[in-house]
């Protein structure tokens, strides 16, 4: 199947879900636990917790499992936020959405986020999102990063305040930490192999149209 043809059957394996599934329920939203200041102390993401569940504000959210974590900074001068996950490989996104810059009353962050592999070795980071600005966000300043053809395992995401962030192998981080007060929101979308995309969508197809026709 070539590029073009399985991206129209995803998108049409959408708008089956959108016609027939319309807010099945909300997606999972997890509250940040501390203390999650490093590696070691990282925060699980049980797998439990991914929905395909449709969410406006994130990418092709009924064709990606996902999760989104609502963050917060704190008192301390590493205060970094560690999370870990498993996935069964392909690709994975990390997003964060804030819309906006820290004053008295808008307190998000400007973020940088970084993820590693089992072993700690760093396999991508990102500052800002390059155009167009993804669903949930209305500035280029919000982080996103996209990894395909990742084998399963576990990974450790990790979020500082942004400019001066440095990551390196280990789970090493340095710079500004996230100060007290401040919030952002973390989703995290775990992409199939195509092969069970294609199975997904030929199933919410199958599904959907089925229920049409009970309905006549």
């Amino acid at each position: 199947m070539s590029k073009r043809a399985f991206r129209y059957f995803a998108i049409a394996a959408m708008l089956v879900t959108a016609l027939f599934f319309p807010r099945l329920v909300l997606a999972s939203l997890i509250t940040e636990i501390e203390p999650n200041n490093s590696a070691a102390a990282a925060q699980n993401i049980p797998n439990s917790s991914f929905t395909s569940d449709f969410v406006a504000i994130i990418t092709d959210s009924t064709i990606f499992p996902h999760v989104s974590i609502d963050g917060k900074g704190g008192a301390g001068s590493t205060n970094f936020d560690f999370y870990r996950f498993t996935t069964a490989g392909s690709g994975i996104i990390l997003d964060i959405d804030n819309n906006g810059t820290v004053t008295p009353t808008n307190p998000v962050v400007d973020t940088e986020i970084a993820i590693w592999n089992s072993t700690g070795l760093l396999i991508g980071e990102n500052d800002n999102m390059t155009a167009p600005v993804d669903p949930g966000s209305t500035s280029l300043a919000n982080s996103f990063l996209r990894l395909d053809g990742l084998p399963a395992g576990t990974y450790t995401v990790a979020v500082c305040q942004s400019p001066d962030c440095a990551f390196s192998n280990g789970f090493g981080i340095s710079g500004t930490p996230l100060p007290s007060g401040v919030s952002y929101l973390l989703h995290i979308s775990l992409i199939p192999e195509p092969s069970a995309l294609i199975l997904l969508g030929a199933g919410l197809v199958g599904i959907g149209i089925r229920r049409h026709l009970k309905k006549r």
